[in-house]
């Protein structure tokens, strides 16, 4: 209903940049581990990814049992309002990947697209109720966040020791990131209220802070960060341990800063509200920095080759803080790879997660040097109580 600049100008931003992205020449993705220390021990001379994407996309509510809810069920509405008491949420990441690995080095850069959006509960029961007499809707919460970045990785990974029975190695990687857009928005202090005779007034306060490179002079994004990692190999055993966004933050300058104040009044008519043109009754606008915390993530591994054409594994994720896919809660996955013959691989992976199961089954062809990785899963559950979709695609030429 309320519409301001500042929210329409980042959107567009943030569109431009993800059609950027899924329009790289192919891309791909996945809930993989990526642990520098592989580089100790390298599998190649010479490795090309020329492109990789992974995605992950989650809502709160919606699954392909409740998206067709018939409401004229005696009861559904209510059910469908009860699961949206703390709002409708919107969580999206998506990642590119593209570069290459020289023996122990590699070098990578990774365009990547994050973003979510908390809807107050008071919407959906004025699309579903409409506007009542003598009620009150509070709006405020609403909100959303997004940025928008190119990450160039370097990394190194070098042996600590290695013998018959079994090596060690270390590795790391430096993410030098680049900021393209970023934004924050909210609503505060706002409300839609009715009096007994129908007559409906709505007040709103947005504040946004918003940037991207085309829109505001002198804008800057400017983040480094490193991953830590070390593995393990014993015969058929792997284990690794890999410490990611270590530094993790990004400082944004000359962003846009604004605070708009509106109230109206809304009307009825013969087909419904007619909500005019918001009154600006305030507005205040200046220059900001900002700083986004990218929290730290340690994952834990292991990796058994079981048979000669079965390999499972298990391992844990904790995050140290929240935000852009990564929660603090501690989670685990347990998998397995079945490779029927030397150039396919079948795996199946879960993701025990506090808010939800994710599923990711995976397909992996190596025709000589030409690799071909596809994964495509369930997040928040499996098949009709799923709330989300992750997956992913990679071409590699492998030398």
């Amino acid at each position: 209903m309320i519409i301001n600049k500042a929210i329409k100008r980042f959107s567009i931003s943030i569109i431009l940049n993800l059609v950027m992205i899924i329009s790289w020449p192919l891309v791909t993705t996945g809930q993989s581990v990526e642990n520098p220390a592989h580089l100790a021990f390298p599998t190649a001379n010479f490795e090309l990814t020329l492109s990789e994407l992974c995605f992950n996309l989650q809502n709160n509510l919606f699954n392909s049992t409740n998206i067709n809810l018939d409401l004229d069920e005696p009861g559904a509405k209510e059910d469908f309002l009860n699961l949206t008491s703390n709002g409708i949420s919107l969580t999206g990441l998506v990642s590119s990947k593209m570069g290459f690995s020289v023996k122990r080095f590699g070098f990578f850069l990774r365009p990547f697209v994050s973003g979510s959006m908390l809807v107050s509960k008071s919407v959906p029961e004025l699309i579903f109720n409409g506007i009542e007499p003598n009620s009150a809707y509070d709006l405020s919460g609403t909100n959303f966040s997004g940025i928008s970045a190119l990450s160039l990785d370097f990394c190194y990974g070098h042996p600590i020791f290695k013998n018959e029975e079994a090596s060690l190695g270390a590795g790391i990687t430096m993410h030098y990131l680049y900021g393209l857009a970023v934004g924050k928005g909210e609503l505060t202090e706002t409300s839609i209220t009715t009096d007994a005779w129908g007559q409906t007034e709505y007040n709103a306060v947005v504040e946004a802070t918003y940037g991207d490179i085309v829109s505001n002079d002198g804008f800057s994004g400017r983040g480094t960060l490193f991953d830590l990692g070390i593995i393990y190999q014993k015969k058929r055993l792997t284990g690794g341990l890999v410490l990611k966004n270590i530094g993790g933050a990004l400082t944004w300058q000359n962003l846009q800063q604004e605070r708009l104040t509106y109230q109206n009044e809304i009307t009825g008519g013969a087909e419904g509200p007619d909500i005019p043109d918001p009154i600006e009754t305030e507005t205040t606008d200046s220059q900001a920095n900002l700083q986004t915390e990218i929290p730290m993530v340690l994952q834990v591994y292991t990796d058994y080759q079981l048979w000669r054409s079965l390999k499972l594994n298990l391992g844990l994720e904790k995050g140290f803080g929240e935000g852009y896919g990564i929660t603090s809660a501690t989670n685990f996955w347990l998998g397995a790879e079945w490779s029927p013959w030397r150039f396919i691989s079948l795996g199946e992976t879960v993701y025990l997660k506090s808010t939800g199961n994710d599923y990711l089954t995976e397909l992996k062809l190596k025709l000589g040097f030409f690799w071909l990785n596809f994964g495509l899963g369930w997040s928040g559950g499996f098949g009709e109580k799923a709330t989300g979709i992750n997956g992913n695609m990679a071409i590699i030429f492998h030398f």
